[in-house]
């Protein structure tokens, strides 16, 4: 098996136009010997993705350093090109305008033309487990978001969130145009309605696809999150922010979260730890994109680091805590805009 996979790592290498590792083969292994370090996917992951195209070498990181063999780091002066390369929606084809308009002008054609139908299909989702759908059933469920029904609208979006488990169903859920239809959704009056297209986001978010097409739902969620008149509903606040971070594992709409970043330091110092938690979790992945630093270090809050980093704070809490200070200052000593030391 470690031949195996030290034959793997070397292909890869070869292939990448790297040189493979050396170093002794022997299969005689024991707890007190063991062959030379084989990479990790971690390392393959930093080896491939982190190297400029033209093969130089980057000098400063925010990862974790190994001791054998060196990970390339992002230079201050490639990361904001390393992070474009990372955001895969770059790359993946989507609908356009038109086809977004045409999709919902069918939605709304079949379910003047077949209401009844598809509201018993919905019914028939609900009564059985999520599996994936063909594009016709992609279309009925869609279809059900133009009601004026808020209750079905509100089943027909928990059935999408359930169904959303599945790679396939995303795509055609959203070449079915539900991304055209979200925005209104969690902007409508009507609770339970937003709270499904919520979590309905949190769960389409999941594909890069689809975080390509989320931008307006991104704008919408970023309200709801910033608005202090919810902080008593924890669970719909929770569910906010946990869409949001989904959408913030790549950096393709980052700049859209700049004005709830007060917001965001403001609940990791003194919300409940549900809220604290998903808080830091979504400023983590804002803290990994090196144009949001600047943000985060203007944003105006009240509280104290010395309480966040605490030896009473709870262990995971302060993992992320750390973490999260980590990335801020790195990223600031290598844009230079905090002293090293």
């Amino acid at each position: 098996l470690n031949l195996n996979a030290q034959a793997f790592t070397d292909t890869l290498l070869i292939l990448h136009g790297k040189k493979p590792i050396g170093g002794p083969r022997s299969l005689q292994n024991s707890p007190f010997h063991s062959p030379t370090r084989i990479l990790s996917p971690v390392d393959l992951h930093h080896q491939f993705l982190c190297h400029d195209g033209d093969g130089e070498r980057d000098t400063n990181a925010n990862i974790s350093n190994f001791s054998h063999p060196p990970t390339p780091k992002l230079s201050r002066r490639s990361s904001r090109r390393n992070l474009a390369r990372r955001s895969l929606a770059n790359s993946v084809v989507n609908l356009t305008e038109e086809q977004q308009e045409e999709a919902v002008a069918q939605a709304q054609s079949l379910l003047d033309e077949k209401e009844a139908e598809l509201t018993k299909r919905l019914e028939g989702f609900q009564s059985s487990r999520p599996r994936e759908l063909t594009p016709y059933e992609s279309k009925s469920l869609v279809a059900l978001l133009h009601s004026n029904d808020k209750e079905k609208i509100a089943r027909t979006l928990v059935t999408i969130s359930n169904c959303a488990a599945f790679t396939r169903n995303q795509d055609s859920l959203r070449e079915a145009g539900i991304l055209v239809r979200l925005p209104s959704l969690l902007a409508g009056p009507d609770r339970s309605v937003q709270l499904a297209a919520v979590m309905a986001c949190a769960n389409l978010a999941l594909n890069t696809g689809n975080m390509k097409e989320m931008e307006q739902a991104v704008v919408v969620l970023v309200l709801l999150a910033d608005d202090r008149a919810r902080d008593l509903d924890l669970e719909f606040l929770s569910n906010t922010l946990l869409a949001l971070t989904n959408i913030a594992v790549l950096p393709d709409w980052h700049h859209q979260f700049h004005p709830l970043l007060p917001r965001l330091l403001q609940l990791w110092h003194s919300a409940p730890n549900t809220i604290k938690f998903q808080s830091l979790r979504l400023l983590i992945n804002l803290a990994c994109n090196d144009e949001t630093i600047p943000h985060l270090l203007a944003a105006k809050t009240d509280g104290g680091l010395v309480q966040m980093v605490a030896r009473s704070t709870p262990e995971d809490q302060l993992l992320r805590s750390s973490t999260l200070l980590a990335n801020i200052y790195m990223s600031s000593t290598r844009q230079g805009l905090a002293e090293p030391g």
